[in-house]
C-alpha cells in the first residue's frame, strides 16, 4: 500500500517541480534568444551603408524574435540569420538537457523525500495494526475460556450447586481480566493523546507513602517486605498520573518478586533532578528482554512460560507514557535471578 502511495506522492512532486522548471526554462529561452538577437543586431549596424541599402526591403519586413513584443526590425538592425538560428537551437538543446537532468534528479530526490515523508505514517499505522492485533488476542483468551466453561456446563446434566458456583467464580475471574484489560487500554489511550493535565506541586514521597499503604495487603499475600527511604521531593506534575506511575512500578515489583522477597522504594533530590527508585530482589529481566519491556503487550519469556504470572504487558508502557508527559526519563537495571531497579528521573 505504501509503495503505491510513495510512487503517487513522487509523481505529484515531479509535476510541481517540472512545472516550475519548464516555466523558468521558457523565461530563460526568451531572455537568451533576445540577447542573441540584440548582439547580432549591434554587429549588423557596423555593415557598410552600401550593403544595408541593398538589403533594405528584406530588413524592413523581417520581424524580430518575439516581434509582437519588440516590433519590426528597422534599417540598420540587420542580423545574420544563420548564426541566429544556430544559437537559438543551441539554447533549446541546452534547456532540454537541463530539464532532463532536473527530471531525473527530481525523480530520485522526490522518491527519497516521499519515503521520508511516509515513514512516520507507516510506522504509526503498523503500530496501530500491532496494537489492535495484540488487544484482540488478549481479549480473545478470556472470552474463549469463558465460552468454553459455559458450553461445558450446559452439557453437564449432573452438575451440582457447588460445581455451578465454582464455574461462576471462574467466569467472574475471566470477566475481571476483560475489565482490567479494557481499563488498561483506556488509560493507555488517554495518556497517548498527550492531553493537557492539571500540573501542580506534588511530593513524590507522599505519593509513595499512599501507594505503599495500598499495596501492603497484596505484598502480604506473598510475604514480601516493602521498605522505603523517602525524603520530601516536590516536583510539578499531575497527582493522579504520578500516583498511577508509582503504583505501576510497585505492582510490577510485587508481581515479579518471589515469596518472602523484598522491595525498596526511594525518593531523592539532587541539585538538578528528582528521582523515584523502585527496586526488588525478584526474578529479574534477561538482557534480551530489557529493550522491549516498555513496549505495549510485551511480556518477558520467564513471566509467560515459567511462572505463569498474570498480566497484559501494558503497565510499564503506561508508566513510560506518564513519564514522557512529565518530561521525565525512566530506565531499568536488572539481572536475572537478582532483581530489578526502576528509576524515574524528573529534571
Amino acid at each position: 500500500m505504501f509503495t503505491k502511495a510513495r510512487i503517487k506522492l513522487t509523481t505529484y512532486y515531479l509535476i510541481i517541480i517540472m512545472f516550475v522548471s519548464l516555466l523558468f526554462s521558457l523565461l530563460a529561452y526568451r531572455g537568451s534568444v533576445y540577447e542573441i538577437w540584440r548582439g547580432l543586431r549591434l554587429q549588423g549596424n557596423n555593415l557598410p551603408s552600401s550593403v544595408l541599402e541593398n538589403i533594405k526591403d528584406e530588413v524592413d519586413n523581417a520581424p524580430a524574435p518575439f516581434g509582437i513584443f519588440y516590433g519590426p526590425v528597422q534599417l540598420g538592425r540587420i542580423i545574420d540569420r544563420e548564426i541566429y538560428e544556430e544559437a537559438r537551437k543551441r539554447v533549446v538543446i541546452n534547456l532540454i538537457y537541463i530539464n532532463l537532468a532536473v527530471l531525473i534528479t527530481a525523480g530520485v530526490g522526490g522518491y527519497i523525500l516521499a519515503g521520508v515523508t511516509l515513514k512516520p505514517i507507516e510506522e504509526v499505522l503498523e503500530e496501530h495494526k500491532r496494537f489492535v492485533s495484540d488487544a484482540s488476542h488478549e481479549l480473545r483468551t478470556p472470552l474463549t475460556s469463558l465460552k468454553t466453561e459455559i458450553e461445558v456446563s450446559l452439557r453437564d446434566k449432573k452438575m451440582t450447586l457447588d460445581d455451578a458456583r465454582k464455574i461462576l467464580r471462574s467466569n467472574l475471574e475471566d470477566v475481571d481480566k476483560i475489565q482490567d484489560l479494557t481499563s488498561y487500554l483506556l488509560t493507555l489511550s488517554r495518556y497517548e493523546k498527550n492531553a493537557p493535565h492539571n500540573f501542580q506541586q506534588v511530593d513524590l514521597a507522599e505519593i509513595a507513602v499512599g501507594v505503599i499503604k495500598k499495596s501492603q495487603k497484596t505484598a502480604a499475600l506473598k510475604k514480601i517486605n516493602i521498605t522505603s527511604e523517602l525524603v520530601n521531593t516536590r516536583i510539578k506534575g499531575n497527582l493522579v498520573a504520578l500516583t498511577e506511575l508509582v503504583q505501576i512500578l510497585v505492582d510490577n515489583a510485587i508481581k515479579y518478586t518471589n515469596n518472602g522477597g523484598a522491595i525498596n522504594i526511594i525518593t531523592k533530590r539532587t541539585a538538578r533532578s528528582s528521582k523515584l527508585i523502585v527496586s526488588d530482589n525478584g526474578i529479574g529481566i534477561s538482557k534480551s528482554d530489557l529493550p522491549h519491556i516498555f513496549d505495549r503487550f510485551y511480556r518477558a519469556d520467564q513471566s509467560r512460560n515459567k511462572n505463569e504470572i498474570s498480566g497484559f504487558g501494558l503497565g510499564l508502557s503506561i508508566a513510560k507514557k506518564i513519564a514522557n508527559l512529565h518530561s521525565a526519563s525512566i530506565r531499568v537495571e536488572s539481572k536475572p535471578g537478582k532483581g530489578s531497579t526502576f528509576t524515574a528521573n524528573f529534571s
